[in-house]
């Protein structure tokens, strides 16, 4: 994820739907191996009702073929999930409850 940083949102010439980004080649900010890190990105909206016991699955790839440069270029991608007490890796997703929601 070279383009992780994250800028000043009044920085974009747009109003970015969560974190911000630049995108610019100024900016890169390379993942280090064996190093954990903080990925923030924003993901289009959505509307799911989960019941109580559901779950969501969340699924890693390494790039979009079709819009980035693979990494690393040839072998196999390693993905570190750490589940130690102090530096579990997490994921948080937004959530609405029934009083939130505006039609």
């Amino acid at each position: 994820m070279i383009n992780r940083k994250e800028v000043d949102p009044k920085s974009l010439p747009y109003p970015p739907l969560g974190p911000a980004h630049s995108l610019l080649r100024a900016d890169p900010e390379p993942m280090v191996p064996g190093q954990p890190a903080i990925i923030r990105f924003s993901m289009f909206p959505t509307s799911v009702l989960l019941h109580k016991g559901h779950s969501i699955r969340i699924a890693l790839a390494g790039a979009d073929a079709g819009l980035f440069q693979r990494y690393p270029a040839e072998g196999t991608p390693q993905w570190t999930v750490y589940r130690e007490f102090g530096r579990a890796s997490f994921v948080e997703l937004p959530v609405a409850t029934r009083s939130q929601r505006q039609f």
